[in-house]
């Protein structure tokens, strides 16, 4: 049963609906901090049925040979701030929903590998192909040893936690203490992307549907990013838009983002990403 919660930044109550959705879902703003989510919120297990067989199948058939492109491009982006130190032990990386591994399978060569995944199929397909520990669940629930990593990647997978902060707060834990957080998530101020949308659509950008192929749980700014990455306990390093799609006409409108953000400084592009260190 779909599930009534507080505001996960601020456990604030009085929220704006900005836009329904079917049966009892709306995506609302909460009055106090700013951050927009669904609710109620969908079961956890309701979302799982998402990522069967046939979700990955667009990414390890169809899409395979541009997302590598994709990855390979992250993986040096990372490498710029957290690379392998001199002779000795890889430093020991955390994919927080890996997908189908094509991430893990790229850093292997420069990192101790592990990952999580929510869905079955994924943790299969990962061990089977990779031969890598993935833990099945979502981050606060799998009780992970303190201070083991060197980096934690969360790419486009805490807006689909049910809970963003607790993940948060345990990758900070798990984390180690001179260890690097890098988050990307669609950005709710995504101006351009949403004024194109209309055009061409000649509708309204839907948030969020019970129907969509990976529904976003939470829609974040850079502000409430930032906020809710502080109150887990860790410092911003970088914060900005990122190429994150990999169809020719969707990454155009995201690099239309990036010149408005190096123009202006503001992020209203498609994508966040943040790079992130503790605070203490």
């Amino acid at each position: 049963m779909p599930k009534y919660i507080k505001c996960n930044l601020c456990s604030g109550e009085e929220t704006i609906v900005i836009q329904k959705a079917e049966e009892l879902y709306s995506v609302v703003k909460c009055k106090s901090c700013g951050l927009v989510y669904v609710n109620p919120q969908p079961a956890q297990e309701e979302l799982v049925n998402f990522y069967g067989e046939e979700y990955y199948r667009e990414w390890t058939e169809r899409q395979r040979n541009v997302r590598i492109f994709l990855w390979r491009k992250r993986l040096k982006d990372l490498e710029k701030y957290k690379g392998k130190k001199g002779e000795g032990e890889a430093p020991v990386l955390l994919d927080v929903g890996c997908g189908n591994g094509d991430f893990l399978e790229l850093a292997k060569e420069t990192y101790q590998i592990h990952g999580t995944e929510i869905s079955p199929f994924a943790v299969e397909y990962v061990k089977r192909n990779l031969g890598t520990k993935i833990h099945m669940g979502n981050l606060d629930k799998l009780n992970l040893l303190p201070n083991t990593y060197d980096v934690i990647t969360i790419w486009h997978t805490l807006e689909h936690m049910p809970d963003p902060l607790e993940n948060l707060k345990e990758a900070k834990r798990i984390l180690k203490n001179d260890g690097l957080l890098i988050i990307e998530v669609p950005n709710m101020n995504a101006y351009i992307e949403r004024a194109i949308y209309r055009i061409v659509k000649r509708k309204q950008e839907r948030f969020f549907s019970i129907y969509d192929r990976e529904p976003h749980l939470f829609h974040f700014t850079p502000s409430t990013l930032k906020d809710i990455l502080k109150r887990a306990g860790f410092r911003v390093v970088k914060c900005g838009p990122e190429v994150s799609q990999v169809i020719w006409h969707k990454k155009l409108v995201e690099y239309l983002g990036i010149a408005a953000h190096r123009l202006t400084g503001i992020n209203v592009g498609s994508t966040i990403r943040v790079y992130a260190s503790k605070a203490d």
